[in-house]
């Protein structure tokens, strides 16, 4: 546990984070609403962010399908053919590298929202 006198860092931080949320669990049953803290930054003697507080329940985040390496996919995108057929090379967290299939040297990073599988 890090000592709160000493100033912010990570761990006090993401300490911070989770006693808010249980902080503000009667204000959300109070209000019906869900309130969220966005994305921190932080130096020794501040923590500073976005609240949000939207009507209703917890917003449900959109459901990207899954993908497989080798998989031949498409992209769905204006600058892009619709005939194009890639292949999977490599999944990162946030994005998925593809190769064409006509063209070796065609090499893409694209956001899983944007393929279709084929």
């Amino acid at each position: 546990m890090s000592n709160i006198n000493a100033g912010f860092d990570k761990l006090t931080v993401q300490q911070f984070r989770r006693d808010f949320g249980d902080a503000v669990k009667e204000l959300e049953k109070k209000y019906k609403v869900h309130i969220s803290l966005g994305t921190l930054t932080y130096d020794d003697y501040e923590v500073r962010g976005k609240l949000t507080a939207r009507k209703g329940d917890k917003p449900v985040k959109k459901e990207i399908p899954s993908f497989q390496l080798n998989e031949i996919v498409g992209i769905n995108h204006k600058t892009v053919p619709s005939d194009n057929r890639y292949k999977i090379v490599k999944i990162n967290k946030k994005s998925i590298k593809v190769k064409n299939v006509n063209n070796t040297f065609n090499i893409v990073k694209v956001s899983p929202g944007l393929l279709v599988k084929v």
